[in-house]
């Protein structure tokens, strides 16, 4: 049936001290794949990411931002770049243009060098004030340093597609 989703593997992964559960849920549309995650995260200071390695060379990023969306080169090395919920990857495979989608429900920042994407799934803070108030102490002495730990559900969706998969 168009439209349903078929559920496949429940991968528990883990390192110690953390843990996660993975499923895929695979679409009936062509080039979709869903991935929801329950982690675990007992790590200290520790950035995860969900990386994935590029069937094509990058161009660039398409990626929401406040009020509008960045477009970014790839870097030598996985620099970050800040993005809201979604960002897209371009490029060209045989000569035509093709594309890497992901909308994220958790850290919103993605890295992108010419054959690796990666997106962020848990970003550890520094701090969790953001320097409110600078007048008052009770605000700024939030220092919450692992507030990254804990349970946290995370869902991605990837969208592949190319010329011919343009919305109309």
């Amino acid at each position: 049936m168009p439209g349903r989703p078929s559920a496949s593997a429940w991968p528990l992964a883990r390192r110690r001290p953390s843990s996660l559960v993975r499923q895929y849920v695979i679409g009936h549309a062509e080039g979709s794949i869903e991935i929801r995650e329950r982690l675990f995260n007992n790590h200290r200071d520790a950035m995860l990411k969900l990386v994935t390695p590029l069937a094509f060379p990058a161009e660039r990023s398409s990626a929401e931002t406040l009020y509008s969306a960045a477009q970014r080169r790839p870097s030598d090395e996985h620099e970050e770049r800040t993005n809201q919920p979604w960002v897209a990857v371009r490029g060209r495979q045989g000569g035509k243009p093709v594309y890497l989608a992901v909308l994220n429900t958790g850290s919103f920042a993605h890295s992108l060098t010419s054959g690796e994407f990666a997106v962020n799934a848990v970003r550890p803070p520094a701090y969790s004030s953001f320097n409110i108030d600078p007048r008052d102490e009770r605000l700024n002495n939030r220092f919450a340093p692992r507030q990254d730990q804990g349970e946290q559900e995370l869902r991605y969706a990837l969208l592949v597609g190319g010329a011919s998969t343009k919305p109309g």
